[in-house]
C-alpha cells in the first residue's frame, strides 16, 4: 500500500509566496523550491514571480530537456493541488492551458528557428 499525497487548496498555495517560503506549481504537483530558489538558473527573480501559481506552460515552453528538470524538482515535491476546491476561473484557467502551452511551444521554435537562420547568415558573411 503507497502512501497518499498531501493535498494542497489553491488557498493554502497561496500563502507560500515569499522568499523565506515559496511554493511553486506544476502540471497539478505541489514544489516547496525555497531551498532551491537561488540555484534556479534563470534566477530566483523567476521562480518568485510564478511563486503560488501554476506555472506549467512556462515550465514547458522555457525547458527543452523536461525530464532531466523534473528529476532535480523531485526533492522538493510536497504534494498535489486539491483539485476539489477549484473555483471557476481556476477551472477555466486550466481548460484553456493546453492553448498557453501550444502558443509557448511555438514561440520557442520559432526562436530556435531564428537563431539558426542568424547564425547561418553570420557564416555566410564572415
Amino acid at each position: 500500500m503507497s502512501a497518499q499525497s498531501a493535498k494542497f487548496s489553491w488557498e493554502e498555495i497561496e500563502k507560500h509566496s515569499s522568499v523565506a517560503d515559496r511554493w511553486i506549481v506544476l502540471e497539478k504537483k505541489v514544489y516547496d523550491v525555497t531551498k532551491w530558489q537561488n540555484r534556479h538558473p534563470g534566477g530566483r527573480k523567476i521562480i518568485g514571480h510564478y511563486a503560488t501559481q501554476d506555472a506549467t506552460e512556462a515550465f514547458l515552453a522555457f525547458h527543452k530537456d523536461i525530464e532531466t528538470t523534473k528529476k532535480f524538482l523531485k526533492p522538493y515535491y510536497i504534494g498535489d493541488v486539491d483539485l476539489s476546491d477549484l473555483d471557476p476561473k481556476r477551472e477555466d484557467f486550466l481548460a484553456r492551458r493546453e492553448q498557453f502551452v501550444k502558443d509557448f511551444e511555438d514561440v520557442r521554435s520559432t526562436m530556435h528557428e531564428l537563431v539558426g537562420t542568424v547564425a547561418a547568415l553570420l557564416s555566410i558573411n564572415c
